[in-house]
Protein backbone atom coordinates (compact mmCIF):
# COMPACT_ATOMS: atom_id res chain seq x y z
CA UNK A 1 0.00 0.00 0.00
CA UNK A 2 2.82 2.42 0.83
CA UNK A 3 5.66 3.01 -1.63
CA UNK A 4 9.11 1.76 -0.78
CA UNK A 5 11.21 4.49 0.87
CA UNK A 6 13.71 4.44 -2.00
CA UNK A 7 11.01 5.41 -4.46
CA UNK A 8 9.83 8.28 -2.27
CA UNK A 9 13.31 9.79 -2.40
CA UNK A 10 14.07 9.20 -6.08
CA UNK A 11 10.73 9.57 -7.75
CA UNK A 12 7.61 7.72 -8.83
CA UNK A 13 7.27 4.01 -8.37
CA UNK A 14 8.41 1.76 -11.15
CA UNK A 15 9.14 -1.96 -11.16
CA UNK A 16 12.76 -3.01 -10.56
CA UNK A 17 14.66 -3.03 -13.81
CA UNK A 18 17.62 -4.95 -15.13
CA UNK A 19 20.36 -2.51 -16.02
CA UNK A 20 22.80 -4.77 -17.86
CA UNK A 21 22.22 -3.09 -21.22
CA UNK A 22 22.86 0.39 -19.80
CA UNK A 23 26.49 -0.33 -18.93
CA UNK A 24 29.05 0.94 -21.41
CA UNK A 25 31.36 -1.44 -23.25
CA UNK A 26 34.12 -2.94 -21.11
CA UNK A 27 36.82 -0.72 -22.62
CA UNK A 28 34.67 2.33 -21.87
CA UNK A 29 34.10 1.22 -18.28
CA UNK A 30 37.83 1.32 -17.65
CA UNK A 31 38.14 4.65 -19.50
CA UNK A 32 35.35 6.15 -17.33
CA UNK A 33 37.10 4.81 -14.24
CA UNK A 34 40.35 6.54 -15.29
CA UNK A 35 38.47 9.79 -15.94
CA UNK A 36 36.79 9.47 -12.54
CA UNK A 37 40.18 8.98 -10.88
CA UNK A 38 41.65 12.01 -12.65
CA UNK A 39 38.74 14.45 -12.47
CA UNK A 40 36.54 13.48 -9.53
CA UNK A 41 38.45 11.39 -7.02
CA UNK A 42 40.85 14.21 -6.02
CA UNK A 43 37.80 16.23 -4.92
CA UNK A 44 35.61 13.47 -3.49
CA UNK A 45 37.72 10.85 -1.79
CA UNK A 46 35.25 8.43 -0.28
CA UNK A 47 36.89 5.07 -0.95
CA UNK A 48 40.22 3.32 -1.42
CA UNK A 49 40.73 3.63 -5.18
CA UNK A 50 42.90 0.52 -5.73
CA UNK A 51 40.36 -1.67 -3.94
CA UNK A 52 37.42 -0.24 -5.87
CA UNK A 53 39.37 -0.50 -9.13
CA UNK A 54 39.72 -4.25 -8.65
CA UNK A 55 36.02 -4.55 -7.81
CA UNK A 56 35.09 -2.64 -10.99
CA UNK A 57 37.44 -4.73 -13.12
CA UNK A 58 35.97 -7.94 -11.74
CA UNK A 59 32.42 -6.68 -12.20
CA UNK A 60 33.01 -5.45 -15.75
CA UNK A 61 34.25 -8.92 -16.74
CA UNK A 62 30.86 -10.41 -15.78
CA UNK A 63 28.16 -7.74 -16.03
CA UNK A 64 25.40 -10.33 -15.81
CA UNK A 65 26.30 -11.09 -12.19
CA UNK A 66 27.22 -7.75 -10.68
CA UNK A 67 26.04 -7.36 -7.08
CA UNK A 68 23.47 -4.59 -6.72
CA UNK A 69 25.66 -2.45 -4.45
CA UNK A 70 28.58 -2.67 -6.90
CA UNK A 71 26.31 -1.79 -9.82
CA UNK A 72 25.06 1.28 -7.95
CA UNK A 73 28.63 2.43 -7.38
CA UNK A 74 29.53 1.80 -11.01
CA UNK A 75 26.64 3.85 -12.39
CA UNK A 76 27.26 6.70 -9.96
CA UNK A 77 30.92 6.67 -10.98
CA UNK A 78 30.02 6.69 -14.68
CA UNK A 79 27.65 9.59 -14.07
CA UNK A 80 30.23 11.73 -12.28
CA UNK A 81 32.95 10.88 -14.81
CA UNK A 82 30.74 12.03 -17.69
CA UNK A 83 29.66 15.11 -15.71
CA UNK A 84 33.33 16.10 -15.46
CA UNK A 85 33.90 15.75 -19.23
CA UNK A 86 33.49 18.17 -22.10
CA UNK A 87 30.95 17.37 -24.82
CA UNK A 88 33.58 16.84 -27.48
CA UNK A 89 35.56 14.49 -25.20
CA UNK A 90 32.47 12.32 -24.66
CA UNK A 91 31.97 11.96 -28.37
CA UNK A 92 35.66 11.36 -29.05
CA UNK A 93 36.35 8.91 -26.20
CA UNK A 94 32.96 7.22 -25.73
CA UNK A 95 31.26 7.66 -29.11
CA UNK A 96 28.10 9.25 -27.71
CA UNK A 97 26.91 12.74 -26.89
CA UNK A 98 27.38 14.02 -23.35
CA UNK A 99 23.64 14.68 -22.99
CA UNK A 100 22.76 11.13 -24.03
CA UNK A 101 25.32 9.65 -21.63
CA UNK A 102 24.17 11.87 -18.75
CA UNK A 103 20.56 10.89 -19.32
CA UNK A 104 21.36 7.17 -19.50
CA UNK A 105 23.69 7.11 -16.50
CA UNK A 106 21.46 9.35 -14.38
CA UNK A 107 18.52 7.02 -14.91
CA UNK A 108 20.70 3.95 -14.33
CA UNK A 109 22.24 5.43 -11.16
CA UNK A 110 18.79 6.16 -9.74
CA UNK A 111 17.45 2.74 -10.65
CA UNK A 112 20.54 0.93 -9.36
CA UNK A 113 20.24 2.73 -6.02
CA UNK A 114 16.59 1.66 -5.86
CA UNK A 115 17.57 -1.90 -6.78
CA UNK A 116 20.20 -1.86 -4.01
CA UNK A 117 17.51 -0.72 -1.51
CA UNK A 118 19.74 2.16 -0.45
CA UNK A 119 17.34 3.44 2.23
CA UNK A 120 17.57 0.16 4.15
CA UNK A 121 21.02 -1.01 3.13
CA UNK A 122 23.87 -1.23 5.61
CA UNK A 123 26.36 -1.81 2.82
CA UNK A 124 29.13 0.80 2.71
CA UNK A 125 29.42 0.66 -1.08
CA UNK A 126 25.72 1.47 -1.44
CA UNK A 127 26.23 4.54 0.76
CA UNK A 128 29.24 5.56 -1.33
CA UNK A 129 27.14 5.25 -4.49
CA UNK A 130 24.44 7.42 -2.94
CA UNK A 131 26.98 10.07 -1.91
CA UNK A 132 28.41 10.19 -5.44
CA UNK A 133 24.90 10.49 -6.87
CA UNK A 134 24.07 13.33 -4.49
CA UNK A 135 27.34 15.10 -5.33
CA UNK A 136 26.38 14.94 -8.98
CA UNK A 137 22.90 16.36 -8.53
CA UNK A 138 24.25 19.19 -6.37
CA UNK A 139 26.82 20.30 -8.97
CA UNK A 140 24.76 19.73 -12.13
CA UNK A 141 21.02 19.45 -11.34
Amino acid sequence: MHPEPERFFLGPESPPKELRDLHPEMVHIFRLWQIFLSNVNPLVKIFHAPTVQQIILDASADLDNVPKHVEALMFSMYLLAVTSMLTEDCEKLLGETRDKLLSRFSYAAQQSLINARFMKSLNLMTLQALILYIVRITIDP
